[in-house]
């Protein structure tokens, strides 16, 4: 992993690749990605009453499920 990661090269991005599918690393960051949204929802709705809650959803939806 530490010879192939970060490189430009083909056959290492490949290899990189081919380990993150191996480990289901997609998998796990979108199930965290869905716990965090939720909490993240329920911290806004049990403070919205001392918070701006459109604000901070508005927030949180330009980072959900975003692609880089």
């Amino acid at each position: 992993m530490q010879e192939n990661y970060g490189s430009s090269n083909e056959d290492k991005v490949s290899t990189v690749k081919a380990l993150f599918k191996d480990l289901k690393l997609e998998e796990a960051f979108t199930e965290y990605e869905e716990s965090s949204y939720e909490e993240i929802m329920q911290l806004i709705d049990s403070k919205s009453a001392l918070l701006p809650r459109e604000l901070f959803v508005l927030l949180v939806n330009k980072i959900y499920k975003r692609n880089r």
